[in-house]
């Protein structure tokens, strides 16, 4: 396998950080000097469980808090 990068390796490291999280890799958007908030990029077999998270953190508020 070759170490050549390809102009899509070029166009994901512009695009995307890596942030380690309990020794897992997980992409995040490009931080920026100055900001102090992460967002993070989850895949579909993740959101569920995010989404799900985020209701009980807000006690079920309700339907239009989530």
């Amino acid at each position: 396998m070759s170490s050549r990068k390809e102009p899509r390796d070029y166009w994901l490291l512009n695009r995307y950080d890596v942030m380690i999280v309990e020794n897992k890799s997980k992409s995040i958007y490009p931080v920026k000097e100055g900001v102090s908030t992460i967002q993070y990029y989850v895949t579909d077999s993740e959101l569920f469980h995010i989404l799900h998270e985020a209701h009980l953190a807000i006690k079920q508020g309700g339907r239009d808090r989530m």
